[in-house]
């Protein structure tokens, strides 16, 4: 039924880089771009070392991030608004070159086991 709507494979958001580039690889027939056959290095090492280190608030919302809590949790627990949270996170983000709560959670556990 798929294929009659041209799809022929299907990836699950939680596939990797490499799986999804071979993918487009296999699809177009050629080459993607060169970010993504740096892939299978951990993001922390992609250039997204902390230019920073982190604040006291930053570490503390980090590990409510890494036991899997709500931002509204998150403020909760810290005493502060939603707001406050966001913007906390969007530093955390900047300074681990991520874009994502569960990307930022690999790095931080790949490149800081020690703080958490």
């Amino acid at each position: 039924m798929l294929e009659s709507l041209g799809v022929f494979e299907v990836l699950f958001k939680d596939a990797s880089v490499d799986q999804l580039a071979e993918r487009v690889r296999e699809a177009v027939g050629a080459p993607t771009h060169p970010e993504l056959d740096r892939s299978s290095e951990p993001i922390a090492s992609q250039g997204a070392v902390p230019v920073k280190p982190f604040t006291p608030r930053e570490l503390a919302a980090l590990r409510l991030v890494v036991e899997g809590r709500a931002n509204k949790e998150i403020a909760g627990d810290l005493n502060c608004s939603e707001a406050v949270v966001k913007a906390v996170l969007q530093q955390l983000f900047r300074k681990t070159g991520t874009h994502t709560r569960s990307q930022l959670v690999r790095v931080a556990l790949e490149s800081h086991p020690d703080m958490l």
